[in-house]
């Protein structure tokens, strides 16, 4: 259909008109009727204001408004509005009221506040695309069922379409609408009148030098549900969250803060604040992962169990622990699996670790860790690997063994002038010709039938 240029309108003055038969207030230069029903309808004609590519475009019996159509093809595109949703808070079924044309299948989407309640394209009147005219039809969009506020901003966005032309000018559709119904599901007496309960347990975590974060445990409504919090700082508020927690930022150091939370409903009736929570910040930020155990110079026998420990700040809560017997080079995982602050509350921060004799690394080379002279430990962020934290001088293990003679309990194969050794951690009788030493170290020879039970001796 050919469309040609007209003035842009932008109507000053607010009109809402709400169908009914209950009553009829005056309010500035406008009319509504608050109908038994509940059903608000807000009119094209009574928009409060449009950009400058909106006009009102009357068509198929309609007071319909539109897109200013361009001969050119020029695709133009902006909003109309209603300044402020007259109706009650609640839940309301949506219809937009639209003029289809065969020409084209512009692009529509309607919000309240800042949630967009649809968007999408226009249909066919006739069911498929007609460049050489066609007809102009009223239907209706249904957008089901939405939370309306009271006092929210109704908004349509639009914009033209050309796939057609004729004569060397453009001709196509552009996002016309008369009507925007809202009826309000479950009549009048849906209404929340009561406010939610007061949020509890306020707690604080990740307490730094300027920042925090709030956490609490959630408000009940049983009749309208919970909407958003609000945080207040030293009884101001500083912010909303829809979750039950909150980053509280720019804070200053070494200084107390008061905070409190409250509920606010879909019906936008606010609790009261919680209790008060005093917090002060910290007066310098803490690392957020340290090793406190091993710091360097213990020596750990071979067979027991130690703990390694580290401290985690709230932004760790997953770590990964390994070992390094060359300052750094190479490192081999000791824990299986990843330790979590919520899956191993008992180990968290402090995990068991038998020592063993053996470790393999990734290339299958078994590494005897009683012959390094300085072992590492790396406790690393899972997520973040490249926060990590380890102990800057080395630790050593060591093992015990047993000597004895030919009345021990030694294979029978061995004569009176043979020395073996019982290694504890493997179990078994070895000859001293047959157990290597990887750091050259020298044992003792003691031919004697007497049993000894002596360490090895490093010369």
């Amino acid at each position: 259909m050919n469309r040609s240029n007209s003035p842009s309108l932008l109507k000053e003055t607010s009109f809402l008109q709400l169908l009914g038969c209950v009553a009829l207030l005056v309010i500035g230069t406008g009319a509504f009727q608050v109908a038994e029903s509940q059903t608000i309808v807000l009119q094209a004609d009574n928009n409060n204001g449009h950009d400058n590519v909106w006009q009102k475009r009357a068509d198929a019996g309609k007071q319909s408004w539109g897109i200013e159509g361009r001969s050119d093809g020029t695709v133009l595109s902006g909003n109309i509005w209603f300044n402020t949703f007259p109706g009650e808070n609640g839940k309301y079924k949506v219809t937009f009221g639209v003029i289809l044309e065969d020409d084209g299948d512009p692009e529509y989407k309607l919000s309240a506040g800042t949630k967009v309640l649809q968007q999408g394209r226009y249909s066919y009147p006739s069911g498929t695309r007609k460049c050489e005219g066609g007809t102009s039809k009223a239907s209706t969009i249904d957008l089901g069922e939405q939370d309306i506020k009271k006092g929210d901003k109704i908004t349509i966005w639009g914009r033209s379409v050309y796939y057609c032309q004729a004569g060397g000018k453009y001709h196509g559709a552009y996002t016309r609408w008369y009507e925007i119904r809202f009826e309000k599901v479950g009549g009048a007496n849906n209404t929340d009148v009561s406010a939610p309960s007061a949020p509890e347990k306020v707690f604080a975590s990740g307490i730094k030098t300027s920042s925090l974060k709030l956490s609490w445990d959630p408000a009940i409504d049983n009749e309208s549900a919970i909407e958003k919090y609000t945080v207040y700082q030293d009884g101001k508020s500083i912010g909303t969250s829809a979750e039950e927690e909150f980053s509280v930022t720019n804070l200053s150091l070494n200084k107390m803060y008061k905070f409190q939370i409250s509920a606010t409903n879909k019906a936008q009736l606010e609790s009261a604040k919680s209790k008060s929570l005093s917090i002060t910040t910290l007066k310098v930020d803490l690392p957020p992962l340290v090793l406190t155990s091993p710091q360097g110079g213990e020596k750990w026998k071979i067979g027991t169990t130690v703990n390694i420990q580290w401290s985690a700040q709230d932004e760790v809560n997953e770590v990964l622990i390994a070992l390094s017997p060359d300052t750094g080079k190479t490192w081999i995982n000791i824990t299986e699996n990843s330790i979590s602050r919520l899956n191993h509350p008992n180990q968290w921060e402090k995990w068991p670790w038998k020592i063993p004799a053996i470790l393999t690394d990734e290339n299958g080379k078994e590494i005897s860790l009683a012959s390094i002279d300085a072992l590492y430990i790396r406790v690393s962020d899972y997520n973040l690997p490249e926060l990590f934290t380890l102990n800057t001088q080395g630790f050593s293990v060591y093992e015990t063994v047993s000597i004895r003679g030919k009345k021990s309990r030694a294979p029978n194969l061995v004569r009176n002038s043979s020395i073996y050794i019982f290694q504890n951690t493997t179990n078994k009788f070895v000859t001293l010709s047959n157990l290597a030493d990887p750091l050259g170290r020298q044992i003792r020879q003691y031919k004697q039938d007497k049993q000894h039970s002596i360490p090895v001796v490093e010369q």
